[in-house]
């Protein structure tokens, strides 16, 4: 399966796709803004990012730019519950974008896409 790291200020949203995701056999790695991320990333390669956009450190939309500079192959995943917000990820470099709230089988089916591609 995949290593996937999850980005969101909030606990439970980061609790909630880690569940997701690990019962489907990822690996998942956690953070709680852009600034972490970009730590641990530099430490522990990911094949997939899904971040949260609206974060008090380390915004989503800072983190993306900067990752599609220093990890032009990682995929990613943006989410935000402000559509405007996702928008503008995917002109900056998120491949697909999800509106807060989702499901789980929203989530799953994303992930699975985004990295069953070839790009």
């Amino acid at each position: 399966m995949a290593r996937i790291m999850v980005v969101d200020d909030e606990g439970y949203a980061r609790r909630y796709m880690r569940r997701v995701l690990k019962r489907v056999g990822h690996e998942v790695h956690e953070a709680t803004d852009g600034h972490q991320a970009l730590a641990v990333l530099r430490a522990h390669p990911v094949d997939l990012l899904i971040t949260d956009l609206i974060m008090p450190q380390g915004r989503g939309i800072e983190e993306i730019t900067a990752c599609r500079k220093e990890f032009p192959k990682l995929k990613i995943i943006a989410v935000s519950g402000v559509a405007a917000y996702l928008n503008v990820a995917h002109r900056v470099g998120a491949h697909v974008t999800l509106e807060k709230p989702f499901n789980n089988r929203e989530l799953l089916e994303a992930v699975d896409e985004l990295l069953s591609r070839q790009d």
